[in-house]
C-alpha cells in the first residue's frame, strides 16, 4: 500500500482500493463479520466503534440443536417425522414457544449425520431467522446392527 499510495494509503486517507472501506483500510472485514469496526489496531479504542460508541455485534438468532432418534429402517428408506421444538420467545424469555416442524430424513442416512431446517428460529427481533439442526441417532434394532454400509 505504501509503495503505491505513500503515507496517505497507510493513513486511510484514500477512497477506493487502498483507502477507507477497503480491506487495507481495515474496517470492512470487521464490518462484514461483526457489523462494526471493533477499534484496536484499525482505529478507535478496543470495544468502541469509530463514533466512540460501545461495539455491539448485530442481533442474531441462535441455531437450535436437537437429537432425533430414528430407526434403522428410517435411515435406510428415508422418512418424514413431525417433531415439537421449543424456541425462545422475545416477549416472554422464560416461556419458550412450542412449534411443530417436519424433519425429512434422507434415504441412506447414517447415525450421527445432521439434518438442517433453515429459517425456523425467530426469537430475536430484527434479526435473520436461525436454523434448527437435528443430529440423527439410530435406535437399537432388535436383530441387526449397522457396520458402515453393511448389516450384521
Amino acid at each position: 500500500v505504501y509503495d503505491r499510495h505513500g503515507q496517505a494509503g497507510l493513513d486511510g486517507g484514500l477512497d477506493g482500493p487502498a483507502g477507507r472501506g477497503s480491506f487495507f483500510g481495515g474496517s470492512d472485514i470487521f464490518r462484514e463479520f461483526f457489523g462494526a469496526d471493533p477499534g484496536g489496531a484499525f482505529g478507535g479504542f478496543a470495544g468502541m466503534n469509530r463514533q466512540g460508541h460501545p461495539f455491539r455485534p448485530p442481533a442474531r438468532n441462535r441455531y437450535l440443536r436437537y437429537q432425533l432418534e430414528v430407526t434403522l429402517e428410517e435411515l435406510y428408506a428415508g422418512a418424514t417425522k413431525g417433531v415439537a421444538i421449543r424456541q425462545p420467545d422475545p416477549r416472554r424469555p422464560h416461556f419458550p414457544l412450542r412449534r411443530e416442524v417436519e424433519v425429512t430424513v434422507p434415504p441412506g442416512s447414517r447415525s450421527g449425520q445432521s439434518v438442517r431446517i433453515p429459517g425456523v428460529v425467530d426469537g430475536a427481533p430484527d434479526a435473520p431467522p436461525g436454523d434448527v439442526v437435528f443430529l440423527l441417532s439410530q435406535r437399537r434394532h432388535p436383530t441387526y446392527t449397522r457396520r458402515g454400509d453393511d448389516l450384521a
